[in-house]
C-alpha cells in the first residue's frame, strides 16, 4: 500500500548566507546531518524516501500586524484576505482555518452590503457599500488574526529551544500549561457562523 507523508524541519538560527544556492541533494544531506541524533528511524526513512525535487529551504518570517489592517489593505473596492492579509507561522496550524473564516465573514459582509430592497441603486452607491463592507470586514477580523499570528510566533519561539535553560523552561513550564485546553486550544472553539442564505 502506498502512503504519503508530509514533513518539515524547522531550525531557529539567524545565518542565512548562501542557503539559496544549495542544490536539493545538498539540502537533503544537510537535513540528514542535522537529524542524525534524533533517534527516530521513521524520520530518516521519510527523508530518504522523499524525491529530490521536493527538497526546498526557506525562511519563516513573522509579520506583526499591529497597525489596523483596514488602513492599509483596503483600496477602493479591492482588498486581500487569508495569508496575504495575515501570514502566520505554522506552529499552531491555524493559517488555513483563518483563511476559511475570512472567506465566510467577507461573504457575509458583501451579501449584507449588496442585498438591497431598493429597486435600483447607482454604481456609486454600490461602490460605496462595497468599500464600507471591506472596511467592516477588516475591523472585525483584525483582533482575532493578530492574536493568532502572534500566538503562533510565540509558540514557535518557545518550542524551538536551542539552549539547556530554554529546553528546561519549555518542558517543565510552557508545555504543561499549554496542554490545558483552556490555555492553548481555546482558539479552535471559535464559531465563525454560517453563510447567508436568501429566501426564495
Amino acid at each position: 500500500m502506498y502512503h504519503e507523508c508530509a514533513w518539515l524541519l524547522i531550525l531557529m538560527h539567524f545565518v542565512f548566507i548562501g542557503w539559496k544556492n544549495l542544490t536539493p541533494e545538498e539540502i537533503k544531506q544537510e537535513v540528514l546531518q542535522i537529524t542524525k541524533d534524533f533517534r527516530v528511524p521513521e524520520f530518516t526513512l521519510c527523508i530518504n524516501n522523499t524525491s529530490l525535487e521536493c527538497f526546498t529551504k526557506n525562511t519563516l518570517r513573522h509579520r506583526i500586524n499591529m497597525k489596523p489592517t483596514w488602513e492599509t489593505q483596503v483600496v477602493g473596492n479591492v482588498t486581500v484576505c487569508g495569508d496575504a492579509s495575515h501570514p502566520s507561522t505554522p506552529f499552531i496550524g491555524q493559517g488555513g482555518a483563518m483563511a476559511l473564516e475570512d472567506a465566510i465573514i467577507l461573504a457575509r459582509k458583501l451579501h449584507q452590503a449588496l442585498k438591497s430592497k431598493e429597486s435600483q441603486i447607482s454604481k456609486v452607491q454600490e461602490s460605496e457599500r462595497i468599500h464600507k463592507a471591506l472596511l467592516d470586514f477588516h475591523q472585525e477580523r483584525h483582533g482575532r488574526t493578530y492574536a493568532l499570528t502572534h500566538k503562533a510566533y510565540m509558540v514557535g519561539v518557545s518550542t524551538i529551544a536551542d539552549t539547556t535553560i530554554k529546553c528546561f523552561m519549555r518542558d517543565w513550564f510552557f508545555i504543561p500549561r499549554a496542554g490545558r485546553i483552556g490555555n492553548y486550544m481555546e482558539h479552535t472553539l471559535f464559531d465563525v457562523g454560517k453563510l447567508p442564505i436568501d429566501e426564495p
